[in-house]
């Protein structure tokens, strides 16, 4: 169900955010990991680069097998300008998940962007 509300468009994504807020707030532990993806990408999705940093890391934290939250974390990361952090979440997503395309994709832009 969650899946479905964070897959909504751009249009209602502010909309979903708040779900997704309000039952991170509500739910047990054990149901909030599967919460936690939708729940950052929403963020992500919106652009709000700090708050999706914050929420990929809850993501790696949470369920470190997940390697959305290395190469979208990293990518929050860098959007705010902290290429440190980001290079540092992206190594370890590279040394968990080497054949990645997104890891490698999100290690050229941060290059890039040094």
């Amino acid at each position: 169900m969650w899946e479905a509300v964070a897959s909504t468009n751009m249009h209602d994504l502010k909309a979903a955010n708040c779900v997704l807020q309000a039952g991170m707030d509500i739910v047990m532990n054990d149901q909030r990991k599967e919460l936690l993806v939708p729940y950052a990408d929403t963020a992500h999705r919106l652009e709000e680069w700090t708050e999706a940093a914050r929420r990929w890391e809850l993501v790696r934290e949470t369920n470190y097998n997940e390697p959305m939250g290395y190469w979208k974390g990293s990518e929050a990361l860098r959007k705010v300008g902290n290429l440190a952090a980001a290079a540092r979440v992206l190594a370890s997503g590279t040394v968990m998940f080497p054949n990645d395309e997104h890891i490698a994709t999100e290690a050229r832009a941060i290059e890039q962007d040094a």
